[in-house]
């Protein structure tokens, strides 16, 4: 064993050799304690201009548009919109279109019926 005095194999002589100490447990939570408190203030310290952003933009999406200035056509609220409009397509036949049979099966003979 070793005495305070003489510092134990391996460390230069003149360095001053203290005992290892744990932290106590109270110590530990409070240090514990100060790091979340830092990390949860410094992070909303940098979201707080993003969040500041993002209210503006919604605020800018969700507003009405300007009415229309006399002569202003497009826009405004109340001013024409252009509308494209596809050409009519042809009507579909009732019966729909004819399936085509597998290669491997047989033809269906036609239904007979008994009477």
């Amino acid at each position: 064993m070793t005495t305070p005095e003489s510092p134990p194999p391996g460390l230069p002589q003149g360095l001053p050799h203290e005992p290892f100490v744990p932290t106590s447990r109270r110590r530990r939570l409070v240090i514990a304690g100060l790091a979340l408190g830092m990390t949860t203030t410094i992070g909303l310290a940098m979201l707080t201009p993003h969040a500041a952003a993002i209210r503006a933009a919604l605020a800018a999406k969700f507003a009405e548009p300007p009415p229309c200035r006399p002569g202003q056509l497009r826009g405004c609220v109340g001013g024409a919109m252009d509308i494209f409009v596809l050409p009519a397509s042809a009507p579909a036949s009732s019966a729909g279109p004819a399936l085509p049979q597998p290669a491997s099966a047989p033809p269906s003979a036609p239904a007979s019926s008994s009477t």
